[in-house]
């Protein structure tokens, strides 16, 4: 799936794409446990707010959204 249909698929926009971005390069930094970054995210409307925070711990989103940005690095 391109990245465009990926946002079709989920009613986001540009921003919401890069706020995934943010939320992925802190997960892969380890830096941080991501429970309480998804709290931060929805209790002070950080990185994307509750939108995304639903979104990202719902079924298989976060997965798909992970092939989508290894696709898009590797074109």
């Amino acid at each position: 799936m391109t990245k465009k249909e990926f946002m079709r698929k989920h009613d986001f926009n540009e921003l919401d794409f890069r706020n995934l971005k943010r939320y992925e390069q802190v997960r892969t930094n380890g830096e941080m446990n991501m429970f309480e970054y998804l709290l931060m995210m929805e209790k002070h409307n950080l990185n994307g707010g509750s939108k995304l925070a639903t979104w990202i711990i719902s079924g298989t989103n976060y997965a798909e959204f992970r092939e989508v940005l290894e696709n898009e690095r590797n074109n």
